[in-house]
């Protein structure tokens, strides 16, 4: 168990190996995707004094962070099967198992985005949001009309990892000897010798057997 939970987080070694280039694509991927709501967030706390919780409120009624972490899934799934058709990539077995996985929150995303839209189109009431705004501009309290869909911030929270994740397998290519054991090579030296002691085992039960 230990063994197989070190191989899951070796691939985020590649932070600590790729910092520039992490930082690039953390900046260019995840801050500016972010653009909208993190200038939302400024605009409402750092000039109107609005509470923080306004502005997630905000967007989320809007279901941004449905529609970014659906993106962002599916374009860390299409980098990593653009990785699988290199012929040298040495790592295309784990890839292929996490964007396996990756399906999943992918379907499940589409399905929660595709229920939430039609709530809003049921439920939609313009000027809940106006009287939030107002009396939080009186420093009143709106606890009552302010509802995150924590739902929401959740799946962009299991999106973002997914990032992460795919980028650091992406990047495991750059320097093979750190990842000597998730490398398909090791793998598959790993589950032959695996069988020939099972079939070992077997061999001497059945000349125990004879013996007997």
């Amino acid at each position: 168990m230990k063994l197989f939970l070190y191989r899951i987080i070796l691939p985020l070694k590649v932070i600590k190996l790729k910092k520039g280039t992490f930082f690039l694509w953390l900046l260019f991927t995840i801050i500016a995707g972010l653009l909208g709501p993190i200038i939302n967030i400024a605009n409402n706390w750092g000039f109107n004094d609005l509470p923080i919780s306004l502005s997630v409120f905000e967007d989320s009624r809007a279901g941004t962070f449905y529609t970014f972490s659906i993106v962002l899934i599916a374009s860390a799934i299409g980098t990593l099967f653009i990785n699988l058709l290199e012929s040298s990539d040495l790592f295309k077995k784990m890839k292929l198992y996490f964007m396996a996985l990756c399906i999943f929150p992918l379907f499940f995303g589409g399905i929660f985005y595709s229920s939430f839209t039609q709530k809003q189109k049921d439920v939609l009431n313009v000027s809940c949001l106006k009287q939030s705004r107002s009396q939080s501009a009186n420093n009143t309290s709106t606890n009552n009309q302010i509802t995150i869909d924590w739902k929401q911030c959740c799946f962009l929270a299991i999106a973002l990892f997914i990032s992460v994740y795919a980028f650091c397998l992406q990047y495991m290519n750059a320097n093979p000897s750190e990842f000597e054991e998730i490398r398909d090579c090791y793998l598959d030296r790993e589950q032959s010798g695996l069988k020939c002691m099972n079939q070992a085992a077997g061999a001497d039960e059945s000349l125990g057997d004879i013996v007997v």
